[in-house]
């Protein structure tokens, strides 16, 4: 039992301390991208989805088994975020493990240490607190698992080992691409053990080339063509390519050995191929690489090794390869997430190899030197931790995400632009334009941000201003949804509604699934008078899964309008099918209860329709309109005291809702209360409310 728990020991060292250094991530929300790969991502919500999940171009990425990741998350617990942070969370921690298990396995000294630095070392808190960047986690642990596996089949030739270490490498392949460097990985690992590699060993590998640089030129070209990856902010020479690709190296090894300041958004370089001091980043490269590979005998090989494994793992992001996030920054702290391991293990080995030749001057016993060597590396992986725990601090929410990035970085244009976004989801409508100014003033041409400020035009009543700010987000980005959507929604306020439904229309063939875009159509539909096209489109609205972020009432409010149109058809019973669907979704809606209390009064179940209109008055005691409809069925019953009082307080709590006062004179008529009659029907016409000659001729006489 005492060595079973000695050999779990370490491994559950690692995953506490993982957890311990990424505790405040567990309050955190969802952040940038978040919303494209998780909370508006309707392919989550169904088994169809999942079908689509595995067809190229569905997503905005082909990374199947993140978003396949993503979809049993939503199975079991929809869209609340703690279970995807603890999710990234625990597969970071498997990783470390993973880490530890593949050093030893490479016998490579401070193995532990290793893992332990990987799992708590600051620069992958962007790896593990960002739920889109399941990518990295995931693959990481795919990509580690391969290895791994590989290296079992490398000692006992067993084809079960070659079998799974394939297909783990698929399946990070299927996570993230960039684990497609894994054979040259194990050529490099190889090497450094000083094995001889025979063309038996290149066969082996090459079903693992093949699927690598497959699966790469697929990334490649998505990135491109699909994501967006091409313009005047990527083209770039290949000498600004290998200016950015030798200035990156270094940046990483730096935010590796000094983590601070760690921040989302680095800034973007301005790379010049004429200035001479920026060569300066890659031919001190080549010089350290070809000292490494010269004095390879002396200092050992492990230097070059672990030197080219970094280089070879970060190249897909070194910016020889288009990629979207060059548009913003050269360099992100996630894209060494795997490449980090060999410089930490580098690093590792030096300090324990170190720490052994001093420790073996030491006369004491090997436990009491065990526990020197522990005791003398706490505190730097208690600095590790506490930098985590800090960095983890920033991931709370957008607002904190992007005034922490202005801070590091108030160049960041679209760090304003995103703090805008949050501050308008929060209503503060005055700094979120503020933030999109801000914005537009560091780069002008950016359509998202012009969008964004025709929200805030639109919202303040600037419907003109509105107009003009879609129109320039359109003129930069034709194809920007949000903004033909936008730009719909002020036409239809204007009263140009074939404009309207145009635009509307236009936002959906980017994004046919989008529910607020076919909500929008609906609305503008019915502006239009066109009920059967509303209709249509309010349906599918509510047919869709409205994912988090979605707005929760545009699901029963569909659900209400088209209940409303089919009452106007006539179409009761599908009415009264659609008005029950929008109370199952919103059990405490009082205007559904009002509605399926006219229509049971419709369909003669006047028991049925007072009580559905009760209902309604509990959860709103005082609504004119619906206290107005339960005089109407008191009416019809013939409960005229009953309606008379419904109907006075109608038009005490609403004073100008005619019909209530035109309803109550024709009751005191009845009553021949005539001087009430006479006062509420003068009230409905004040109100020009059409009250019938006839009841005008009846009053007549008793007025004096």
């Amino acid at each position: 039992m005492i060595r079973f728990v000695r050999r779990c020991a370490p491994g559950a060292a690692l995953v506490a301390l993982a957890f311990v250094a990424y505790v405040p991530c567990l309050r955190a929300g969802f952040i940038w991208d978040d919303d494209t790969y998780v909370t508006r991502n309707f392919l989550l919500t169904s088994l169809a989805g999942l079908r689509r999940i595995w067809v190229p171009l569905e997503t905005i990425q082909y990374y199947p088994l993140v978003f396949s990741s993503f979809w049993m998350e939503h199975a079991l617990w929809g869209f609340e975020p703690l279970g995807y942070h603890i999710t990234n969370i625990a597969l970071h921690a498997g990783n470390a493990l993973l880490v530890f298990w593949l050093l030893r396995a490479l016998q490579i000294p401070g193995a532990l240490l290793a893992a332990a630095i990987f799992a708590v070392h600051p620069v992958h808190v962007e790896s593990v607190a960002w739920v889109t960047e399941r990518k990295n986690v995931l693959s990481g642990f795919f990509y580690l698992a391969s290895l791994l596996s590989y290296l079992h089949f490398t000692r006992d030739r067993s084809t079960r080992w070659y079998v799974l270490a394939f297909g783990l490498f698929l399946c990070a392949l299927l996570s993230k691409t960039v684990t497609s460097s894994l054979p040259v990985v194990l050529l490099l690992l190889w090497w450094m053990e000083k094995r001889q590699i025979g063309r038996a060993d290149i066969a082996r590998l090459l079903p693992f080339f093949i699927a690598g640089v497959a699966m790469g030129l697929l990334t490649a070209w998505i990135e491109r063509v699909h994501v967006g990856a091409r313009g005047a902010e990527w083209e770039l020479s290949i000498a600004q390519r290998v200016l950015i690709a030798g200035r990156a190296l270094w940046f990483y090894v730096g935010k590796l050995v000094w983590p601070s300041p760690l921040t989302f958004v680095y800034p973007r370089w301005e790379v010049d191929a004429s200035d001479a001091r920026q060569w300066i980043w890659p031919v001190a490269v080549m010089a350290v690489a070809a000292a490494a590979w010269l004095y390879r005998s002396r200092w050992g090989r492990a230097i070059f090794a672990s030197g080219a494994i970094f280089a070879v793992t970060l190249a897909p992001a070194l910016g020889f390869v288009n990629t979207y996030p060059m548009r913003y920054s050269f360099v992100a702290d996630h894209f060494q997430y795997l490449a980090s391991i060999a410089i930490i293990a580098l690093c590792a080995a030096a300090l324990s190899t170190a720490a052994d030749h001093l420790l073996s001057r030491i006369a004491c016993g090997n436990a009491q030197k065990r526990w020197i060597a522990i005791g003398a590396t706490i505190p730097l992986l208690v600095t590790l931790v506490l930098l985590t725990w800090r960095q983890g601090l920033v991931y709370e929410n957008p607002e904190t995400l992007w005034t922490d990035t202005l801070n590091k970085n108030p160049a960041a244009w679209m760090a304003h632009n995103n703090l805008g976004n949050a501050w308008y989801e929060q209503g503060r409508l005055e700094e979120a334009r503020a933030a999109y100014q801000a914005a537009l003033q560091l780069k002008s041409d950016l359509p998202d941000a012009h969008g964004n400020l025709g929200n805030i035009w639109y919202a303040t009543g600037h419907l003109d201003e509105a107009v003009a700010a879609f129109q320039a987000a359109l003129r930069l980005k034709p194809g920007l949804a949000t903004a033909h959507d936008g730009l719909g929604i002020v036409y239809s306020d204007q009263g140009r509604t074939e404009a309207a439904i145009e635009e509307h229309r236009r936002a959906l063939e980017v994004e046919p699934h989008n529910p607020m875009f076919l909500y929008n159509l609906g609305n503008a539909y019915t502006k239009a008078g066109m009920l059967d096209d509303a209709e249509d489109a309010y349906l599918r609205t509510a047919r869709l899964s409205i994912s988090a972020t979605v707005p929760h009432h545009v699901q029963w409010i569909a659900y209400s309008n088209v209940g409303r149109i089919l009452y106007a058809k006539g179409r009761l019973k599908e009415a009264l099918t659609a008005y029950q669907a929008a109370l199952r979704m919103k059990p405490g809606l009082a205007a559904a209860h009002s509605n399926i209390a006219n229509i049971y009064s419709d369909q003669g179940r006047t028991a049925a329709a007072i009580e559905e209109h009760r209902r309604a008055l509990q959860l709103e005691p005082n609504n004119a309109e619906i206290l107005y409809n339960l005089g109407n069925t008191y009416m019809r019953s013939g409960l005229l005291d009953d309606a008379v009082k419904m109907y006075a307080e109608a038009v005490r709590q609403n004073p100008t809702l005619g019909a209530a006062h035109y309803n109550l004179a024709v009751a005191y008529y009845s009553k021949h209360e005539y001087a009430r009659a006479i006062y509420h029907c003068d009230r409905a016409i004040e109100l020009a409310y059409p009250v019938p000659a006839q009841l005008l001729e009846l009053l007549k006489p008793h007025r004096r």
